[in-house]
């Protein structure tokens, strides 16, 4: 997948964007998106909102939402949950959701800890869960 937009900021943290949306199956589509996004020290929250305009039109929410509290002055508690949703019109079903869950510690640059990964794909819901550990670089 790939996607590419140009963003209107209406107010602080508020989005408008409009753009293109690439699948290998489905081709290119354009899309509208709305964005919320909220950032603190300690908190990230981001609502993202995506619609595509074509025959077959999908329609994705996804959320996202980070807490990661100063421990002291080079470590940080990390936590992470995020989730998507989307739903296509033309089967009148939903076509994949997911939730990403993620908790551990930030030392620095360097961010670890433990993770899973549950997926549901197709108006079917095949289900391919992961567990394990991660490992981030912040490298800007």
């Amino acid at each position: 997948m790939t996607q590419a937009s140009l963003t209107y900021e209406i107010v602080k943290g508020l989005k408008l964007a409009a753009g293109f949306h690439v699948t290998p199956v489905k081709g290119m589509r354009p899309i509208a998106v709305l964005i919320y996004s909220k950032a603190t020290p300690d908190w990230l929250f981001v609502a993202n909102s995506r619609i595509d305009f074509s025959r077959d039109t999908n329609i994705e929410g996804m959320f996202l939402v980070e807490y990661k509290p100063k421990i002291n002055n080079n470590w940080r508690l990390y936590t992470r949950i995020q989730a998507l949703y989307e739903y296509s019109s033309i089967i009148d079903m939903q076509t994949r959701s997911y939730l990403m869950a993620r908790a551990g510690v930030s030392y620095k640059e360097i961010t670890f800890g433990l993770g899973t990964n549950i997926d549901y794909y197709g108006p079917e819901k095949f289900n391919e869960n992961s567990y394990g550990i991660f490992i981030g670089f912040l490298l800007f």
